[in-house]
């Protein structure tokens, strides 16, 4: 699997395929919870290509945005320990991928955090 680059403010945040998946899920499913239909549909847009290639990816309509990162970690939240398997393969995906375990909840809030972090990040260039 590859890794997708979030670009923000000339930085880049690398996010592995599989969780990209995951995060774009469980946004999509805040921006229901909070009635943003605009913002479903931007999310909804995300689409995997191949290997660590998404296109239709638009950050920019994340940034103060915090409500959909708060109603996506609390969606995520709501599976107790672990995101089971079955609702993984039903529901958080793109062709080829099939999990294989369960996934952490602490995992997938983590990586929702680092990109709502990411985004937050002012407006300086990487360091070598």
């Amino acid at each position: 699997m590859g890794h997708h680059l979030f670009i923000h403010h000339q930085k880049s945040l690398p996010i592995r395929d599989p969780d990209v998946a995951l995060v774009k899920h469980f946004l999509i499913k805040g921006a229901k919870r909070i009635n943003d239909e605009s913002l479903r549909k931007a999310i909804a847009k995300w689409e995997y290509q191949g290997t660590g290639v998404w296109i239709g990816v638009d950050v920019t309509v994340l940034v103060d945005r915090d409500g959909v990162f708060a109603a996506a970690i609390d969606i995520a939240e709501s599976f107790g320990e672990t995101i089971p398997l079955n609702y993984l393969n039903e529901h958080v995906g793109f062709a080829g991928l099939l999990w294989l375990k369960e996934q952490s909840t602490s995992h997938v809030t983590a990586l929702i955090r680092s990109l709502e972090e990411h985004l937050r990040a002012p407006n300086t260039p990487n360091e070598p």
